[in-house]
């Protein structure tokens, strides 16, 4: 019996995630990472390309792909880029003055003000150094456009390494109910369990050195991100529209978290439902 409802637990999960597109993108698996810049211990994991172009024209962005894990506290992303002219810079000097990472999270923020201060969703600008020792920069936001640094509470970790024309990023993301570190004020985590939905997306920021665009930016090429969503472009203002994916339970999980993720899946769809 108990096998018997832990199956239609999970097919329940299963079902709701296949019968509803516009509700949830991807199923997120359960576990984490070592944040190193080798991504080795990705070798099982679904990747999402990065092949729709999401802003100008990024001739240097041959290709790429990411994936994503959580915990009840992080959320880890792997991101290969397969860039063909690189121009890295050891601080964020400004958008797309080199080549760059955009990951954007939401989990259950609505209040404050985004994206200028990042409260109710956070986006995580990193660059591979020019050491080419695995460090990189990592802020929330760009200098010129919302003020960027990194601050200390977030626990942010990433790290990049670079291998002929790829680009290999790993980057572990604390999720933030409301992110007030950025105004002075306090800092509510989020914690994660199985059946939630959040919000995930990755963009890569091109730069060649050479080319001209119509924000007269040295070098920059546009910008590339997954197809999931159909409004590209429109997450950047509105962290609702960011892609949303579903956190499955754990291998091995008990009865009571499969029931539990199914429910939560339900009740989701529900009230999408009812906001559609």
């Amino acid at each position: 019996m108990t096998k018997t409802l832990a199956v239609l637990g999970m097919a329940l999960v299963v079902t709701l995630v296949v019968a509803g597109p516009a509700f949830c993108e991807l199923s997120l698996p359960y576990g984490s990472a070592t944040v190193d810049g080798d991504l080795s211990d990705w070798a099982d994991a679904s990747w999402n390309s990065l092949d729709a172009v999401y802003d100008s024209y990024p001739i240097d962005i041959a290709g790429g792909a990411w994936a994503a894990r959580w915990t009840a506290d992080k959320v880890y992303m792997a991101v290969k880029v397969q860039d063909t002219d690189h121009i890295f810079s050891d601080s964020n000097t400004g958008w797309g003055l080199s080549d760059a990472l955009e990951l954007t999270i939401h989990t259950t923020g609505s209040t404050g003000d985004y994206p200028q201060y990042f409260e109710p969703a956070q986006q995580w600008t990193v660059g591979i150094t020019t050491a080419l020792d695995g460090s990189v920069w990592a802020t929330a936001g760009y200098p010129d456009v919302y003020g960027a640094y990194t601050p200390t509470v977030s626990q942010f970790q990433a790290v990049g390494s670079v291998n002929g024309e790829w680009l290999y990023y790993e980057a572990a993301i604390t999720p933030f109910e409301y992110f007030g570190s950025k105004i002075g004020e306090d800092d509510v985590m989020s914690p994660l369990s199985a059946g939630m939905t959040i919000g995930l997306d990755c963009t890569a920021v091109g730069n060649d050195g050479v080319s001209t665009n119509e924000y007269e930016i040295p070098g920059y090429t546009g910008m590339k991100c997954s197809d999931l969503d159909q409004t590209i472009g429109g997450w950047s203002e509105n962290y609702y529209l960011i892609s949303q994916h579903l956190l499955v339970p754990e291998p091995g999980a008990g009865l009571l978290a499969v029931l539990g993720a199914g429910i939560m899946v339900l009740a989701g769809f529900a009230v999408k439902r009812r906001k559609a």
